[in-house]
């Protein structure tokens, strides 16, 4: 059977959408195939954490960063909205949201277990925390050697 033209011309435009979208949402981190549940957390400075930003278990990674925004109301902290892509990863009652970054500076979640009974369910916004970073321990680091040198000038 032979096909006009025009339906193959059909058939090759409607590939050439789906595929652009397919790409465009794999580029973002995001899967379209398979199921994301969603979940909030909330920090008063989010340290450059931004879309696409991977949220691990354990240096596993679980899921990505949706979505950061102030709170509508009063702006006074940023909500977070992450999406875990594992699907057979449940998130235990009692688990923090804890923002880290590693030695090049790159912002992401990691989320500290707990070990209450029970599981989170999806839309639900778990408790944060910020884990000092390495710049502020170089920064504690380079202040104390200043001062450190500041006494050595005086006894010399």
């Amino acid at each position: 059977m032979k096909y006009g033209k025009e339906l193959r011309t059909g058939f090759i435009a409607i590939a050439t959408i789906f595929a652009f979208v397919w790409g465009y949402n794999f580029l973002k981190g995001n899967d379209i195939f398979s199921k994301q549940r969603v979940f909030y957390t909330a920090y008063t400075n989010v340290g450059g954490l931004t879309k696409s930003n991977s949220v691990t278990v354990n240096g596993f990674k679980v899921g990505l960063v949706k979505d950061v925004y102030f709170e509508p109301v009063t702006r006074d902290y940023l909500v977070v909205e992450f999406m875990l892509t594992a699907d057979n990863y449940e998130i235990p009652l009692g688990t923090k949201a804890v923002l880290v970054a590693d030695l090049l500076g790159t912002t992401s979640i990691n989320l500290v277990t707990g070990n209450e009974p029970g599981f989170y369910t999806e839309g639900d916004t778990l408790e944060s925390a910020i884990e000092e970073g390495l710049m502020e321990g170089i920064t504690d680091l380079s202040s104390s050697l200043v001062g450190t040198k500041a006494k050595a000038d005086r006894l010399f």
